[in-house]
């Protein structure tokens, strides 16, 4: 069973951007299969550094997305992804080195902050993406 599974409650209604939580999704649950299955440590943080850039990139993004449709909320959403990618990569860094960190405690945290931020943020930049599209006559 996955740790988080997908549903429709979580698109924000534009294909690129749920294709890339879709995925978020999946690297979360590969994550915590790895955790739950006892996985090398080397493969565990595989699986984390693979999380980690992914989620650079997919804010990256959704960004640049947003400055394009002149998303007026791009400031905020842009400070609230720069904590998560840098708590995250603080994380990957005491985890490479070998300080005491707990991966569940990471894992239970990721999915919380993703599930969240997806319904609460993410939803107004689907809306505000559609909207411009609609004006612009372009696809998103």
């Amino acid at each position: 069973m996955a740790f988080l599974d997908w549903n429709d409650k979580y698109s924000v209604g534009v294909k690129k951007i749920d294709d890339q939580h879709r995925h978020l999704f999946k690297l979360t649950n590969d994550f915590h299969e790895a955790l739950a299955v006892g996985t090398a440590q080397r493969d565990l943080g595989k699986a984390l550094e693979a999380l980690v850039d992914y989620t650079r990139f997919h804010f990256a993004d959704e960004e640049a997305l947003m400055d394009e449709a002149d998303f007026p909320e791009l400031a905020q959403h842009r400070l609230v992804h720069e904590r998560l990618t840098r708590e995250a990569r603080d994380f990957y860094i005491r985890f490479v080195e070998g300080r005491p960190v707990s991966t569940l405690d990471f894992a239970i945290f990721l999915s919380d902050w993703l599930v969240n931020h997806i319904i609460v943020m993410d939803k107004d930049i689907g809306i505000h993406l559609k909207s411009s599209r609609e004006r612009r006559g372009g696809p998103f």
